[in-house]
């Protein structure tokens, strides 16, 4: 079953699946940065569209373009309190980060876009410790959480259970109704 209407140009949301009606601004302390893989931005299932359209601290940079460098992408992020999300990293510090990078894309996309960036390599990368089982729009590894998921967890992990829940509430409404939208509830 799919859905039906014309898809909407800020969330991508089709018929029933449009959120817009429901995404209101979420502040944190916290700045984020999500290096987003060409091939991402136009998926459906593209859960940091809708994180960009509510995180007012969220910084959306595209990866991939022809002829563009990952450098041109990456050329700030360095220094302390710098962290990047990643499955193969460590626990988090103790002293809290001033901005966290993300890589948005398919599970091999994030893995080569970690690798053959200069500047990602010189990042402390951080794990987060996700005890239960995530609702997710796609198949994931193990552990493996959507952008938005990550994001949710993160501000959990750095700013409090509190500041999180705007973002956790938003990842679920977008699960519901895609979910609802494909006929499976």
């Amino acid at each position: 079953m799919t859905a039906s209407g014309p898809r909407c140009e800020r969330c991508f949301g089709t018929g029933p699946r449009c959120i817009c009606s429901k995404l209101t601004p979420i502040a944190t302390r916290t700045r984020f940065v999500v290096l987003q893989h060409l091939l991402e931005a136009k998926k459906v299932s593209n859960t940091v569209r809708v994180a960009a359209l509510c995180l007012c601290s969220l910084e959306l940079r595209t990866w991939g373009a022809p002829g563009v460098p990952p450098e041109h992408a990456t050329a700030d992020l360095d220094g302390e309190g710098v962290w990047l999300l990643d499955a193969d990293g460590e626990p988090p510090p103790p002293l809290p980060a001033t901005r966290v990078v993300l890589l948005d894309g398919s599970w091999s996309q994030v893995r080569r876009m970690a690798q053959r960036a200069p500047a990602l390599r010189g990042l402390r990368r951080v794990k987060l410790t996700v005890e239960r089982p995530q609702p997710s729009l796609r198949d994931a590894p193990a552990g493996g959480l959507s952008t938005l998921q990550a994001l949710a967890h993160a501000v959990a992990l750095l700013e409090g259970e509190l500041a999180a829940a705007p973002v956790f509430a938003l990842h679920q409404l977008l699960v519901d109704r895609t979910l609802a939208a494909r006929g499976y509830v």
